[in-house]
Order: C-alpha cells, then sequence, then structure tokens
C-alpha cells in the first residue's frame, strides 16, 4: 500500500564465519589480498562473512548486476534508546553527519529498531568514499550551524506532513497505537520535540552510537575476491578506532490492541475522511507469515473492488504493516467522505474471505506476484541491500530473502485460509478514523 512498507521475511539460523585468511590480515596486517585470493574462495552462496577486530560484523554480497555498488553501515538500537520527549533526535544526530560527509551521495534511513547510514559508488572509488563514512560517522560537524540547518531540515519535514492529511493521520495513530510502549519515541520529530533538543543532547546521542557492538558494515555490488578482501582491510583500519562497551538489545514486547474504536480529531481541516485498522500478525519468522502475507494479496484486491470500484467511496483501500521487529498490521482507506460505510464495507469482505477451494484456482498468481515483488527488487545492488538488512534486523538472518521463493512455492491453499482467519477478523482489530 503506497506510504507504507511491507518487509516479508523468515527465519534459518544466521552464521557468521570468520576466514582464516582474512584472520591473517586483521591479524598481522600486512597480508596482501593477493595471498588471500589464492587460498581459496572466501564466498559462500555468494555471501563473504568476517568481523573486524573489534567485532564489527562485516557481510559482503556479490551482485553481477551492472550498476553501483551499495555500501551501508547498519546501527542498532532506534527508538527505545530515544526519549520520548525527544522525538527526531536519531534523525538530527545522522543529518549532521551528512553534512559533515558534504556530498549527496551519502544518506541516511532512521526506523524504529535501526538507523542505516551509506552510499551508492563505483568499484573505483569505492574505499575513499567508505573513509568519508567512517570519518562522517566517527567525527561529525557538532556546532551551532550544523546543528541550526538540522533543525531546520526537520522543521520543513514537519510542514510537509502538515500538508498530507494521509500522513499526519498515520503519525497520529502510531502515537496512540504506541502509548506506553518502546515504539512511543517516534524516529520523526514533533515541534515541541524540537524545540527541547540542544546541540549537547545531539553529543551525547552520537557518543552511545560509537559502539562497535552496535554496528555491522554490508556492501553489495559486483565483488571479486581481490576486491572482497580490500574492502575488509580498509573497514578494518578505518573502524577499528569505535570503541566497545556492553550493548544489549531491548526486548520489544507485542503491541497493546483491543478492539474498538477510536475518533481523532481531524487536526489539519478538509474533507476527506481515513480509517486505520490495526491488529497482530505473525512474527517475521512464524511458519504462518508468508501464508499470511499471500492472503493479504488476495484480500486487497477484495478492498478495491468492494470500496474503490463498486461502491467509489474511497481514493485507496488496502493492507499492510507498521514494519518494525514487533510489526502491526493494517487496513486503511483513505481519501472517503463516508468513514463508517467504509469500515463497514472492509468488515463485509473480511466475512466473504473465500474457502480454500476458491484461493486454490488463484494460488499459482499470488505466488508469482508475490515471489516478483520480493525477488526482481533484488536485481540491482540497492534493492538487494535493502533486502539484505531487513533479513539482518527482521529475521537475524542476512540471507532470508534468498529462500523466499522456495518458502512461497511451498505454501497451500488452506494455509492461506488459516492464517486470514486467525489474524483478520472483526473481533481483532482497534479502528481508528478521522472525518
Amino acid at each position: 500500500m503506497k506510504g507504507l512498507s511491507c518487509r516479508i521475511c523468515r527465519k534459518l539460523p544466521a552464521v557468521f564465519f570468520f576466514s582464516s585468511a582474512v584472520a591473517a590480515v586483521l591479524l598481522t596486517g600486512c597480508v596482501s589480498a593477493k595471498k588471500i585470493q589464492n587460498t581459496g574462495s572466501i564466498f559462500r552462496n555468494s555471501f563473504y562473512k568476517t568481523k573486524l577486530s573489534n567485532g564489527i560484523p562485516v557481510i559482503i554480497k556479490q551482485n553481477s548486476t551492472p550498476g553501483p555498488i551499495a555500501v551501508r553501515l547498519i546501527i542498532d538500537g532506534g527508538a527505545p534508546f530515544v526519549p520520548s520527549d525527544m522525538n527526531g533526535l536519531e534523525r538530527i544526530t545522522f543529518l549532521c553527519m551528512e553534512q559533515k560527509a558534504g556530498s549527496h551521495d551519502f544518506r541516511s534511513e532512521i526506523y524504529p529498531d535501526y538507523s542505516v547510514y551509506g552510499y551508492m559508488t563505483d568499484m573505483q572509488n569505492i574505499q575513499d568514499k567508505l573513509g568519508i563514512l567512517a570519518e562522517s560517522f566517527m567525527n561529525p560537524v557538532f556546532d551551532e550551524k550544523t546543528f541550526t540547518a538540522a533543525i531546520d531540515m526537520m522543521r520543513a519535514g514537519l510542514r510537509g506532513e502538515a500538508e498530507s492529511v494521509s500522513l499526519h493521520f498515520a503519525e497520529s495513530v502510531k502515537r496512540r497505537l504506541y502509548e506506553g510502549h518502546p515504539y512511543y519515541s517516534s524516529v520523526n520529530a514533533t515541534e515541541a520535540s524540537l524545540r527541547k533538543i540542544t546541540l549537547e543532547d545531539v553529543k551525547a546521542h552520537h557518543g552511545q552510537l560509537l559502539n562497535a557492538a552496535r554496528l555491522r558494515l554490508v556492501a553489495v555490488g559486483d565483488f571479486d575476491e581481490q576486491s572482497a578482501a580490500l574492502f575488509v582491510l580498509a573497514a578494518e583500519k578505518l573502524f577499528r578506532r569505535v570503541p566497545v562497551s556492553a550493548f544489549t538489545l531491548p526486548a520489544i514486547a507485542p503491541v497493546l490492541i483491543n478492539p474498538g474504536v477510536t475518533a481523532v480529531p481531524p487536526d489539519i481541516p478538509g474533507r476527506e475522511g481515513y480509517v486505520i485498522g490495526c491488529f497482530h500478525v505473525p512474527g517475521y519468522t512464524d511458519a504462518d507469515y508468508i501464508p499470511y502475507a499471500l492472503s493479504t494479496l488476495y484480500f486487497d484486491d477484495m478492498l478495491r473492488h468492494s470500496v474503490q470500484e463498486r461502491n467509489r467511496l474511497a481514493v485507496s483501500a488496502g493492507t499492510g504493516l507498521f514494519a518494525d521487529r514487533q510489526a502491526v498490521g493494517i487496513i486503511s482507506v483513505y481519501n472517503t467522505e463516508d468513514t463508517d460505510t467504509c469500515r463497514k464495507l472492509v468488515l463485509q469482505s473480511i466475512k466473504d474471505f473465500p474457502d480454500r477451494s476458491v484461493i486454490e484456482k488463484f494460488l499459482v498468481q499470488y505466488k508469482r506476484d508475490y515471489i516478483r515483488r520480493i525477488v526482481f527488487p533484488a536485481e540491482n545492488a540497492g534493492g538487494e541491500v535493502a533486502q539484505l538488512i531487513s533479513g539482518i534486523e527482521l529475521c537475524n538472518d542476512p540471507e532470508a530473502y534468498t529462500k523466499r521463493s522456495a518458502q512461497v512455492n511451498a505454501v497451500t491453499a488452506a494455509q492461506v485460509v488459516s492464517s486470514f482467519k486467525t489474524y483478520i477478523t472483526e473481533k481483532n482489530i482497534h479502528w481508528y478514523t478521522v472525518n
């Protein structure tokens, strides 16, 4: 669904192996890439996994598709480490890093559970840009000019959100849904948090990020063994200065969702109404997650036909996720003048979800559609690195996306129907509406 991400993966055990060849490099600091190449392949199933001397995992994935190489630094932690009255603190911190990098090539993405900072490049410039990445991450510019520029960028984002009723409504739903939960501290700022956050707060938060135990470095592109070994050598030289201290990811409890309806005040004037229904979904590593995901493809078609096409009551209707480690499923209807009727149509569609004999007729089609959505984006380095990172963060397995086609094809129609009827039921949904 537009504006909402749906990251789908499953778990198999992750294996980080420490190549003896690269171990020799890290211990001696003087073994050439040529010698590494002669010791035999360092790649397994196109993946090379190792660790720097301070424990930072490095994952390199071969992708022979012509185009730029993707390099990303992953920083674990996210919203649970940001005070609830300082929404946007991590994003401001990374905006200061981007200003130090001084190039539009370097970009950060902030999620509730982790952040990503990286760049796209060619093999010729990969190490030079890795140096800029490391320097801007470890030693960003923290002065009033840079801080003010970051705050101004955040305020510009708030103005953009204020002009979009749908974005503003989604944020309002999240604030109500996550009240009292670790995700309540949003990655997005508010006007109140921007007035509260100081330069000293940003400096202190950056100090917490400088911990090798929170970091991972990943790269996807047309690597051979020599270029991969040289990349690891460069990363060791640059990132070995990052200190290591104790760090444990917080346990994130499921979000409490009670059935009911909440009317959200229309903070932004407008005639359009919006509906979001929130409910629990299977975990990314649960056996019924992919059957559930396939069921939503069929259900999306039902909603489009009922709400948009037959009754012409809304601009869009469909399912999605607030896609964090503890994901929440959503059904949304946007741009409608009759939220009550739309919600009734959604509930009727839930009741009308077909049995397995009907699903069986369309299952091959929906499997192809699902595989096309999750496999095709991984054909270029930028798309594949996003899939790899989702596997790490949501499934504890960087190779999760490479196994999806087989997992999807193994699903039966009975599993699809069972998963839908388990999770998407009227008694499981809390509705948020704005008129």
